[in-house]
């Protein structure tokens, strides 16, 4: 038969030893953590995305309901424009990409102001 040899090495300092594996452990244990509760806050950042996209969605179906059920009026709309004499500011952007597609957000942005100067008009 073969016997089996038991092999012991020595440890010098055998508790700063278990100390180290133990501190290991926790830096290990507490990257973990921080890890799910990035990835949860990741879930509920796309979660909330996806929600506030359906919102916008939403509005922007309602907006066209209330477009279509108000009745049109002649002449409204250069009303408006001859009342509106303000200065127009230019805001040069430097990305192209992006001056040329407009965002649900932009899209919304536009509507307010269009809806506060009518308001600002009739006052």
């Amino acid at each position: 038969m073969k016997e089996e040899a038991n092999f012991f090495v020595c440890v010098e300092d055998p508790v700063s030893m278990r100390r180290s594996f133990l501190l290991s452990s926790k830096n290990i244990l507490d990257t973990l953590k921080n890890f799910e509760s990035t990835s949860e806050v990741r879930e509920e950042k796309f979660s909330l995305v996806h929600e506030l996209k359906g919102v916008f969605h939403d509005i922007l179906k309602l907006d066209r309901k209330l477009k279509s059920a108000l009745p049109k009026m002649k002449g409204s709309s250069d009303v408006f424009e001859s009342k509106q004499q303000e200065p127009v500011k230019k805001v040069v952007k430097k990305h192209v990409k992006k001056s040329h597609l407009k965002t649900k957000l932009d899209v919304l942005e536009d509507e307010l102001s269009k809806v506060e100067s009518r308001l600002r008009s009739l006052t």
